[in-house]
Parts: structure tokens; C-alpha cells; sequence
């Protein structure tokens, strides 16, 4: 077998810059209210802009790491919080001779947060998910409904992009009889589809007694979960008294988000003090389908290199470095559509994911 050539890896190299880049939007945070008065209208708007930088960092914080580990925050001093920044914009600004009003946007440096994190022992993931289909029922689906209303709030977001039903009346019409209880991905496929969604949620809202109980139900394809259904999560949450009406289905759809997002990073965040590698082969039909793999491999932040150890016609073996563990490496690859399979003792790489190259053999 022929040893691989210098072009070869110049195109990994080139692959994997491309999709360190396109994770660039996880590490803006956006929104981030500041007003300050100083003694003239510079020192406010650099007094303003300073004391944004730590709400944005634990936005930031929480966005990239999982629930159990947010009483963990490295709390960082003013020095470090200037260095891991890369620049900020500026929207809806005000300012007098001694005040400064503005909405702020904070972009981190991923390699420096990424420091920081490692330091502390923090697993964390930098990768956004794919979208998730909510379907709010409360108790049955309406585009109008308060609780629908709620989804659309700007506070939910996350690095798994939550979409809703369009409310066209082909959806009122295929959702019109769902129930959390008895709903399957066959019936919320076609409106997943339509919203780019692989997966949906079916979450039930019920108001009662100052409080919003919220039952959520996963539904996905190719028995990814039990039976196409399986129960994430149930949740109350109180409504104080004298609380407008539509804060209480936001605060509820917050939370029920919450889940959403938390149940990714479970799954995807990653210790990256935790090292090994993994020696595959694949075969692929051409140099476009090998280029193709190539650009797939380089996309996941957690594979750290992928060295060639051997190539021949249609046929490569490679050693891939990763951080995490290998459960971790082989959901990620799934993401992208490839397959770590072991098959007597020997590692391979496959087109499809693991669940779909075990069913086929």
C-alpha cells in the first residue's frame, strides 16, 4: 500500500479550518443590556461595556456547558475577561455627557475559552445541534395559543435551534388530533421535514392552581428512541401571584427549553483532558468521495488529527485522534452521517450511522 501524500493532508488541513470557522456563532453572545454614568461620556461607555463583559461570559458559560456544572464557573478577573474577547458590536445606543445605554454583543475566542474550560476540568461542547421540532399542545395544538406564543420568545435559544409548526392549516390540520400519549414520528415527520428538524418534542402545558405543568415526549426516526417515544421529562413551574399571564408560558417554555438543551450537551459535552486514538479503515468510490470524508471528519472539534497511515486504490487506513470518550466520537460521527463500526476486533469507517449499519448486517 502506498503511504499517503503531503497533498493529502494539506486538504484535511484545509477542511478542518472551514469547519472550525463555522462554529464561530456559538461564541457570540447577543443582547446584553449595559447603562452606566461616569463622569464624562467615554468613561460611561467604557464603564458600560466593562461591566457587560461578565453577564455575557456566564451566558456564555451556561450555554456551552451542562446544568450540573454551572455552580462551577471559573470566575474570571477583568484582565481575563478582556483577554478571551474578541470584539463586541453595539445596537440600540444611547448616550448623554455622563451616561451610556446600549444592547451589546460579546464575541468570545473560542481557543481562549476553550483554555480556560480545559483548566478548570470543565467538559463543555462548542458544537450547535440540529434543529428540534416543538410541538406545544396545551391541551391540543393552536398556532394562536399562548403557549405556542411562548416558544417564539427570543430568550429561547440555545446551541440546539428549536422550530415550530408553521401553523399553515396543512399543520393545524396533521396536528389537530395529536396527543402526547399516543403521537409518533410518523405523524410529525412531514412538518419536521418541512422545518429541517430530525427529531421533535411534544410538550403538553397545563395551567393549574398558579402553576404550569409541563409533560415532554422525544419522537424520532429509526427507533432512535423507544418505540419512535419515550418520556424526557416532566416539569412544574409556579406562577407568582399577580404575574402577567404570558410570563408564566414564557418562564414555562424556558424551562422546558432548559431540557432541551441540557439533554444535548449530556450527550455531546466533552472532557477534553480525556485523549485517544482510533485506527479505521475506509474505502470510498472516488477522490471526491474520499475528499468528502475528509470534509465530514474535519467538521467535528473533537476529532484533534487524522493522520494516513496507509492508502491504496479506493482504500485508506487512518489513525484519528480525539478527545472525549468513544461513545462521544462515534455520536459525533453519526451527526455527520458516518459510522465507527467494529467488526472482529477491527475498526471501520461507513457511510450512515451506527444505528443503520448494525441494523443492516
Amino acid at each position: 500500500m502506498r503511504i499517503a501524500s503531503a497533498f493529502l493532508a494539506i486538504a484535511f488541513c484545509c477542511a478542518a479550518f472551514t469547519g472550525h470557522a463555522a462554529a464561530e456563532n456559538v461564541f457570540a453572545v447577543k443582547g446584553i443590556h449595559v447603562d452606566a454614568t461616569a463622569a464624562s461620556a467615554t468613561e460611561a461607555q467604557n464603564k458600560a461595556i466593562a461591566n457587560g463583559r461578565r453577564p455575557a461570559w456566564a451566558q456564555l458559560y451556561r450555554r456551552l456547558t451542562r446544568q450540573q456544572d454551572w455552580g462551577r464557573q471559573p470566575q474570571l478577573d477583568d484582565a481575563t475577561l478582556t483577554r478571551i474577547l474578541r470584539g463586541y458590536s453595539v445596537a440600540n445606543e444611547k448616550r448623554s455627557t455622563t451616561r451610556y445605554v446600549a444592547d451589546i454583543t460579546y464575541v468570545f475566542n473560542p481557543d481562549a475559552v476553550a483554555k480556560v474550560l480545559q483548566a478548570a476540568n470543565i467538559p463543555f461542547t462548542q458544537t450547535a445541534g440540529k434543529a428540534v421540532l416543538v410541538i406545544p399542545l396545551s391541551p391540543t395544538y393552536s398556532p394562536t395559543s399562548p403557549w405556542t406564543a411562548a416558544w417564539r420568545d427570543p430568550s429561547i435559544t440555545g446551541l440546539v435551534p428549536v422550530a415550530l409548526p408553521s401553523g399553515d392549516p396543512i399543520d393545524r390540520s396533521e396536528l389537530g388530533s395529536l396527543g402526547i400519549g399516543t403521537a409518533s414520528w410518523a405523524d410529525v415527520q412531514p412538518i419536521a421535514s418541512r422545518a429541517r428538524a430530525t427529531e421533535a418534542d411534544v410538550v403538553l402545558a397545563t395551567p393549574s392552581n398558579g402553576k404550569i405543568t409541563v409533560q415532554m415526549r422525544r419522537l424520532a426516526p429509526n427507533g432512535a428512541t423507544p418505540g419512535g417515544l419515550q418520556a424526557m421529562a416532566t416539569l412544574t413551574v409556579p406562577v407568582p401571584a399577580g404575574q402577567a399571564p404570558e410570563a408564566g408560558w414564557v418562564a414555562a417554555a424556558q424551562a422546558a427549553n432548559g431540557i432541551i438543551q441540557n439533554a444535548w450537551k449530556s450527550k455531546f459535552a466533552i472532557n477534553f483532558n480525556q485523549q485517544a486514538s482510533v485506527v479505521a479503515g475506509v474505502t470510498f468510490n472516488s477522490l471526491a468521495d474520499w475528499a468528502e470524508i475528509q470534509a465530514k471528519l474535519a467538521t467535528i472539534p473533537t476529532i484533534t488529527g487524522v493522520t494516513v497511515i496507509a492508502m491504496d486504490t479506493g482504500a485508506a487506513r487512518l489513525n484519528i485522534a480525539y478527545v472525549g470518550s468513544a461513545e462521544q466520537l462515534r455520536e459525533a460521527l453519526n451527526e455527520v452521517n458516518l459510522a465507527l463500526v467494529q467488526n472482529g476486533g477491527a475498526w471501520s469507517l461507513t457511510r450512515g450511522t451506527q444505528a443503520a449499519n448494525e441494523s443492516a448486517q
